[in-house]
């Protein structure tokens, strides 16, 4: 079964993360998100750290986004347990 979000016109997934952060006092510059469609550009854009897989478009290289290639953020993963980070 194919997969489908579902979202008011007037809104998007940054609109929810933002009362979202807001809620537990996270500002906007500390979170990071994860996201693989066009639906999350917003989302990513927002947070100090948008972290996007690789599916053939590379975000502007001016974006604060970083890209992973694997299916499941694997390698985003791995760096973010890294005792270096």
């Amino acid at each position: 079964m194919p997969n489908c979000d579902v979202i008011l016109s007037n809104t998007n997934k940054a609109v929810g993360l933002t009362k979202l952060l807001e809620q537990l006092g996270i500002a906007p510059g500390e979170a990071v998100a994860f996201g693989d469609g066009q639906n999350d550009i917003e989302m990513l854009s927002l947070v100090g750290m948008g972290v996007a897989r690789k599916k053939g478009q590379s975000p502007d290289a001016s974006t604060h986004w970083h890209t992973d290639p694997s299916k499941d953020f694997s390698r985003t993963r791995a760096s973010l347990e890294s005792p270096n980070l």
